[in-house]
């Protein structure tokens, strides 16, 4: 059959090659998401939700052209006939209190899943539960949301039952989101210094002394670290020892963004109303341009375009080679201070005057807006074809990246300027109530809660995922590591 089935679709590639294009990309463009997660060969990476979602969606224009053009070789046609197979196997031993093992080919899973999963005659054991470990998140966060296009998407690991890996008190608030590389954390704060910790202990290993706010989230690449500071500078220092590369002059108010490195380039905003371009290597300036306003909005970068928010309301895309602006639009009177999270060629952001908004990457078309209960500070996160997103009306929101329609919003109980971080299965977010929340992707419902304790508890931070670790801050002062307590 397989056979066969190649040869008709060489036919319908001649009468059909609109559609046969739209299949191929499709396909190809789920073997790159999927070779993201990891080795696709690996048990730990096939066994998950996001996998089998990724292949329902590589496989989708498929279906929907060629399914009944191939008849019996189509491919809802096949898999009917393969749970035929199974279910008459089942039928056989319904009631008699077996453990069974199907296998089938790892494309094909999500349906036969699918369908097992209408049965009320047994009960589906998730294949994590034999394997010895849990596949890993990427084994780095190097910077504010994990990655220059600021999804805040990061792979699969989950914690089931939180407990306490370590905490550090710093002595002062935290607004900066760590970053984690190798065996280090690197995170900022009130206590105007970088602080610079063992991953697995929470121990000192340097600090680095500013004369202003650390509220910067640093990102660390090329064996460097790079921040910005409220007194007016932006820093480059050694990712090992700490001894400062090189230092560059800002104007008044300092930088709070989170700065991105591409290619070598570190690209931030700063409160004298430019977006800067350096060199990462040497500090030397590649380009700079005016905004018109302050900038607190962390830049993403993706396809060789910058994109931030700005104090004055507007959001701008600008060439990353040379600050030209693309487009720029005027969203509204009010302070874009979320970072925009980039992904299938949509810009998405929040606005303080409580919208939450998706442009076309490429012209700033308006796409939709979806308003909240209240302003927002948080920047999204964007996976599989849904934003989460926290507002100042105590929501965090799930919603369609294509529509901006509701799939699911819960109260929680404080603002939640927090940004929000996806794994496979769970969306982890801070609250204004001390709490760092774990709700269930698909449907909202909280899994658990975890308290920070102290007198001023606001969680603002966005968490950190790198393999089976939560590590995030607050204004407790502390820094704090969760991980699976199981």
């Amino acid at each position: 059959m397989a056979d066969a089935r190649r040869a008709k679709l060489a036919e319908l590639a001649e009468t059909h090659p609109d559609e046969t294009a739209e299949m191929n990309e499709a396909q190809a463009a789920a073997g790159r998401r999927i070779a993201a997660l990891g080795d696709p060969r690996d048990p730990a990476v096939l066994h998950t939700d996001r996998y089998d979602a990724l292949v329902r969606e590589g496989l989708e224009p498929y279906d929907r052209h060629f399914n009944d053009l191939l008849g019996a070789g189509g491919w809802t046609n096949i898999n009917l006939a393969h749970y035929g197979h199974v279910a008459d196997a089942l039928d056989a031993r319904t009631g008699q209190g077996l453990r069974v093992l199907v296998t089938f080919g790892s494309w094909h899973k999500h349906f036969l899943r699918d369908e097992l999963a209408k049965r009320d005659d047994i009960r589906l054991i998730p294949m994590a539960d034999f394997l010895e470990t849990t596949h890993p998140s990427p084994a780095a966060w190097p910077e504010f949301r994990g990655s220059p296009g600021r999804t805040g998407s990061y792979g699969v690991t989950e914690i089931a039952e939180p407990r306490v890996r370590w905490e550090y008190d710093t002595g002062a608030v935290i607004e900066s989101s760590a970053a984690v590389v190798g065996d280090t954390v690197y995170v900022g704060g009130h206590a105007q210094r970088l602080h610079v910790l063992d991953r697995d202990t929470g121990a000192v290993r340097w600090s680095f002394d500013v004369d202003g706010w650390l509220r910067s989230s640093p990102s660390v690449a090329d064996g460097l670290v790079f921040f910005g500071a409220d007194d007016n500078r932006f820093y480059a220092v050694d990712a090992k020892t700490g001894e400062e590369r090189w230092r560059f002059a800002l104007g008044e108010g300092g930088e709070q963004a989170s700065p991105a490195v591409v290619d070598g380039v570190v690209y931030f905003g700063a409160f004298d109303g430019h977006v800067y371009a350096l060199r990462a290597e040497t500090g030397a300036l590649v380009w700079k341009r005016d905004v018109g306003s302050g900038v607190l909005s962390s830049p993403a970068v993706s396809d060789g375009v910058v994109y931030s928010g700005t104090n004055g309301g507007a959001v701008v895309a600008l060439d990353a080679a040379t600050g030209e602006v693309r487009w720029r639009v005027q969203v509204s009177d009010e302070a874009v201070f979320s970072s925009p999270a980039v992904s299938e060629g949509r810009v998405l952001f929040t606005s303080y005057d409580g919208g939450v908004y998706a442009l076309d990457a490429r012209t700033g078309e308006s796409l939709w807006r979806h308003a909240t209960g209240a302003a927002s500070f948080s920047s999204p996160a964007v996976d599989l074809g849904v934003v989460y997103v926290g507002s100042n009306d105590d929501h965090l929101y799930a919603l369609d990246a294509g529509t901006g329609g509701v799939r699911w919003r819960t109260v929680l109980n404080g603002a939640v300027f927090s940004s929000p971080a996806v794994t496979d299965r769970s969306v982890y977010v801070g609250s204004s109530d001390g709490r760092l929340y774990a709700l269930d992707r698909v449907d909202g419902a909280v899994r658990w809660s975890h308290a920070v304790g102290g007198e001023d508890v606001n969680v603002w931070t966005s968490p950190s995922a790198v393999q089976g670790r939560l590590y995030f801050g607050s204004h407790a002062g502390k820094v704090v590591v969760l991980e699976d307590a199981r």
